[in-house]
């Protein structure tokens, strides 16, 4: 692992903010569900050692940071399952930032996910009303899986329910609506 970590890094390294380029954030690991603690740290060695010439903040998800990572919230609502007051009880001096408030894949047999407008701003606003310093929707924009790289179970389509379907039209009226709370947040916004 350590390997195909030093070769993405080397693939990224003209990209990254030092020099010049768009990525100022990278995940370390995503979703691990183990309880291996010395699997965590591991990474955040790496993270503190190896990959610091990055000059960027590492992160992790799913209850899992180190340190020298950063915790972020992988859900649909941050609040509901109480992500943010644990947060700012177990690692008050760092950020909150919330990485994937999720539209979804669809997997074959079951009803298309459709996640409300209301729902999906809600958790924005709420977020940010809450101290947050991040957000990324995840997806942004819907797709389509190719030839076999869909895992199984899973269509080819990928999070129609996006702001922007998977053919590149606005999804109304959610691109709308979210677009404009985004405007409304970056206006009032303290950098």
């Amino acid at each position: 692992m350590r390997k195909f970590l030093m070769k993405i890094i080397e693939c990224i390294n003209p990209y990254l903010a030092k020099n010049g380029g768009p990525i100022i954030l990278a995940q370390i690991e995503n979703e691990y569900n183990g309880n291996d603690q010395a699997y965590v740290d591991w990474y955040g060695t790496l993270v503190t050692n190896e990959f610091s010439s990055t000059e960027i903040p590492w992160i992790m998800c799913n209850d899992h940071a180190t340190n020298s990572t950063i915790e972020t919230c992988n859900s649909c609502n941050c609040l509901d399952d109480d992500w943010i007051d644990r947060h700012l009880h177990d690692y008050p001096n760092k950020l909150m930032l919330f990485t994937e408030n999720e539209s979804w894949f669809q997997t074959w047999g079951l009803a298309v996910a459709i996640r409300t407008t209301t729902d999906f701003a809600y958790s924005v606003a709420e977020w940010f009303a809450g101290d947050g310093s991040y957000h990324s929707s995840y997806m942004w924009h819907g797709g389509n899986n190719y030839g076999r790289t869909a895992a199984s179970g899973i269509t080819t389509m990928y999070s129609d329910d996006a702001l922007l379907h998977a053919d590149g039209t606005p999804n109304e009226p959610k691109y709308t609506q979210l677009s404009r709370l985004q405007h409304l947040i970056t206006n009032y916004a303290q950098v």
